[in-house]
């Protein structure tokens, strides 16, 4: 599960933090495809991206996302 990838002391924050994180994955999946332009979908799919990896330990989000 997303929660074993995320760092966190107690199992709760874990499963927290992995909600957050999946909330906005699923998010930014939805708004990239509502997007015309390629790029902005891209750029949109990569700033989540960006701010997701500094949260979890060795796992790209883009093979989360399956981008």
């Amino acid at each position: 599960s997303l929660a074993q990838l995320v760092p966190a002391r107690t199992a709760s924050r874990r499963y927290d933090k992995a909600i957050r994180l999946f909330s906005a994955m699923l998010g930014a999946l939805i708004l990239a495809r509502a997007v015309d332009e390629k790029a902005l979908s891209r750029r949109i799919l990569e700033t989540v991206a960006d701010g997701g990896r500094s949260k979890l330990v060795d796992a790209p989000v883009h093979v989360l996302l399956k981008i």
